[in-house]
């Protein structure tokens, strides 16, 4: 749909161009470049919303932006395929032009990359009534006004949000969820609200969140908030997704169960994990729950050098299962806790396997 509007204030004229979902091109781009840039341009709103125009279209665009004839004040580019070099241009030639007059820049829907959002918002630092639209929703916008309340920084910039010494009264869980599945959140850390602030569905949501753009999360610590099966079975569809790049899961005292480590174990054997770090201390593990993971422990595909099952119920049993596995020159554990667990005589022989040269724990 082609919209074109024009709003007369005294003497001078305004324009409004509507062009979204047209199927535009980047030879569209060039020849829109064209009309902004020159002097007699009037155009005052560009909305090209839903257009593939990706990274070539928008660098097409992005040249008008650093020619001072340039009237434009709102620019649309919701949906347009913009990676992190489309981006860079924007950023580049904004800053470029001392007398741009851009008040609202709405880039929502697209692919920052790892810079992008970094380089958009500094454009907006010099000109504080530049409004950088990046979050889909109203309530991502809550979240991220929140917490760039309560951390002193803009949590779309930063690598890790710890909400350890937070409660969800100061960032609603629904709020948090908004921003942790946009892609303008490239959190690699993420550490979740005060021990026990947060109900088993909450921490479920949380984790369906993460499943819709987790390809930067690198850990994720439940910070002792229970899990549902729901929310585990959850979990376990993110550790299989091929985009997941997850190396360190907190799960202490989340409430798994020996039932729950079957999913879990499936999901370390999976070829696409890159889980390193596992914390199940302080759950109720027990030794049917170990014998899944001694299973996995034997196979090439788990990759877990880090098991941490402090207090979990293991006994005899359990421990034997997982001399077993560790005699296999497959497993690549380098750090075993099994702390306030009754291992029984089982320990002498778990003693004896530490001992050997092919046993990598230390």
């Amino acid at each position: 749909m082609l919209c074109l509007s024009c709003h007369s204030h005294t003497w001078k004229c305004y324009f409004t161009f509507r062009l979204n979902k047209c199927d535009l091109t980047e030879k569209s781009c060039k020849h829109l470049a064209k009309v902004l840039s020159s002097k007699d341009s009037k155009l005052t709103e560009l909305d090209l919303s839903n257009n593939h125009l990706g990274d070539p279209g928008v660098k097409e665009l992005s040249t008008a932006l650093k020619n001072s004839h340039c009237k434009l004040e709102t620019l649309r580019l919701s949906e347009c395929r913009v990676c992190e070099e489309g981006y860079a241009a924007l950023a580049s030639d904004l800053k470029s032009n001392n007398s741009s007059v851009l008040k609202e820049l709405d880039l929502r829907g697209n692919n920052p990359g790892d810079k992008g959002v970094e380089l958009i918002s500094s454009t907006s630092s010099k000109y504080k009534s530049r409004k950088i639209r990046l979050l889909k929703n109203h309530a991502a916008d809550e979240a991220h006004d929140s917490l760039t309340k309560a951390f002193g920084k803009d949590p779309l910039l930063l690598s890790e949000l710890d909400l350890k010494k937070y409660e969800p009264r100061h960032a609603g869980v629904e709020q948090i969820c908004g921003v942790l599945e946009d892609s303008h959140c490239r959190l690699k850390t993420l550490k979740l609200y005060k021990s026990g602030s947060i109900t088993e569905r909450d921490c479920a949501a949380l984790v369906s969140a993460l499943i819709v753009n987790l390809s930067n999360l690198r850990e994720l610590d439940l910070n002792e908030n229970k899990l549902d099966k729901s929310g585990v079975q959850k979990l376990c569809n993110l550790l299989k997704n091929p985009h997941c790049k997850l190396e360190k899961l907190m799960l202490n005292k989340s409430n798994v169960t020996s039932k729950d480590c079957a999913d879990l174990a499936s999901a370390l054997s999976s070829s696409l994990s890159h889980l390193r770090e596992l914390d199940l201390s302080e759950n109720e593990i027990q030794d049917s729950g170990l014998k899944h993971f001694c299973a996995v422990l034997k196979t090439q595909e788990c990759k877990l050098e880090k098991l941490l099952l402090m207090n979990c119920g293991i006994k005899e049993e359990g421990c034997a299962a997982l001399v077993v596995a560790l005699k296999s020159n497959s497993s690549h554990l380098k750090v075993l806790d099994l702390r306030e667990n009754s291992l029984g005589n089982s320990v002498k022989d778990l003693a004896e396997v530490l001992k050997d040269s092919g046993c990598h724990i230390q």
